[in-house]
């Protein structure tokens, strides 16, 4: 009897990949995206690239050129290096936002997990409430309750929000398979 040989499957991951990079429509996505964040962290590097804040009173509204590809605003300020700087400024909030979130849920979900019982039921039922909640709903509210000198810190509370579903269900399902005492319970 011969002996059955075996072949090696795939991650989870490897599999992703591949699938992904037979989309040509993703990874020409995919490539844009890295283009774009390469431009706004390596490109302000370079001498070419002017300051976003001089202004250049003698190109004014000044269409595209050479020297102002983007052309210039109503201060003679390079557009470029604007978009260029505000990009760069853009994904570290958008990554500062992110990571918060992740950390956020991560130990609330965990909390809830590892808890188990009265309090992980009582931690879920807010989480449902907040789902129940239309996010627009949640932005008026907050905007609405504070001053104006607070607006960014609601923006940042709002987006805070975000963590909830994402975070808590796969780490509390994590937990619970992996706590003896949490698989007795069902």
């Amino acid at each position: 009897m011969a002996t059955p040989t075996y072949t090696q499957g795939n991650s989870l991951s490897k599999d992703a990949w591949l699938r992904l990079s037979r989309n040509k429509a993703a990874m020409a996505a995919l490539a844009f995206l890295v283009l774009m964040v390469l431009a706004c962290f390596v490109l302000p590097l370079f001498p070419c690239i002017a300051n976003p804040n001089t202004t250049d009173l003698n190109n004014i509204a000044a269409p595209c050129s050479w020297a102002h590809p983007f052309g210039t605003d109503q201060l003679g300020r390079d557009l470029l290096a604007r978009v260029l700087y505000g990009g760069r400024i853009s994904l570290l909030v958008g990554l500062v936002a992110t990571t918060v979130a992740l950390v956020i849920g991560l130990i609330y979900g965990l909390v809830s997990g590892y808890v188990g019982g009265r309090t992980d039921a009582l931690m879920m039922r807010t989480v449902d409430v907040l789902f129940a909640l239309p996010f627009i709903v949640l932005v008026i509210v907050f905007s609405l309750s504070i001053e104006e000198s607070s607006r960014q810190l609601t923006a940042a509370i709002v987006e805070l929000t975000g963590w909830r579903r994402e975070a808590v269900a796969p780490i509390l399902g994590l937990v619970r398979s992996s706590s003896p005492s949490a698989r007795w319970a069902g």
